[in-house]
């Protein structure tokens, strides 16, 4: 994934560069003019300082939504008040704390597995039927092992298998681990969908999540190469799986 970052100073948070540098490519600009001018449509994400001073930063969104189809996130350090109002809600995808490095990465992890998913579903489509993916309320195995929720998925999952288990799923404090079962022959874009969506819930009930591979390395690789690793561990033995998410 590539990354943008503008700022007004010369990247005082140099913290925040450096640990987005560590997985990703990253430019950086204190100029406008000097974003324009690059080869903008090769950014996936473009991080935006609402702090600028030779141009607004609704200006510069402005202009960026015409040029290129980049995730817009517009950073602020608290002092900046945003007036949604005034902003079209499809150009900012994200208002990122500049000051919060932890949320970046992590918000750029899950963008980053979005967008890996987005394109393998894109050579999916290529090679497979969409027939293929039938949707089932029994499309998956839950059981309870030392107070945390094991997930095996073997299809898609339908909005009542969904709701079902969420609910589940507050009977471990949201303590889950997820696998995919011998049945899950195919691993369509969907199924790395499903887990992204489902790390966001978790997350946001406080919970955690993890996959165990089940002797599956060709989904391991997958789940590799779409970078879910980076928000979800991936584990060779459902033990250590299970004792992750109980810390």
């Amino acid at each position: 994934m590539r990354i943008a970052i503008i700022q007004k100073e010369d990247f005082s948070h140099k913290q925040l560069v450096e640990d987005v540098k560590e997985n990703w490519i990253v430019s950086c600009f204190t100029n406008s003019n000097d974003l324009l001018n690059a080869k903008i449509e090769l950014f996936d994400v473009i991080l935006i300082d609402c702090h600028l001073t030779e141009i607004s930063w609704r200006k510069l969104v402005d202009k960026l939504s015409k040029l290129t189809k980049a995730i817009l996130g517009l950073m602020s350090d608290g002092s900046c008040n945003f007036v949604k109002e005034e902003i079209d809600d499809d150009s900012i995808t994200v208002f990122i704390d500049k000051n919060n490095v932890e949320d970046i990465i992590d918000w750029l992890k899950y963008t980053d597995a979005k967008l890996r998913i987005k394109h393998y579903a894109e050579r999916e489509q290529e090679s497979f039927s969409a027939t293929m993916m039938a949707i089932s309320d029994n499309g998956y195995v839950l059981e309870q092992r030392s107070g945390v929720s094991v997930l095996g998925i073997s299809r898609i999952l339908s909005d009542n298998s969904k709701k079902k288990l969420y609910t589940e799923f507050e009977k471990t404090q949201n303590n889950v681990v997820v696998y995919f079962t011998e049945k899950v022959q195919a691993v369509f874009s969907a199924y790395l969908s499903e887990l992204v969506f489902m790390y966001r819930n978790i997350k946001e009930a406080g919970g955690k999540i993890c996959f165990w591979k089940n002797n599956r390395e060709d989904v391991a690789e997958i789940i590799v190469g779409c970078r879910l690793n980076l928000i979800m561990k991936v584990f060779d033995k459902l033990e250590d799986a299970i004792d992750f998410v109980k810390r």
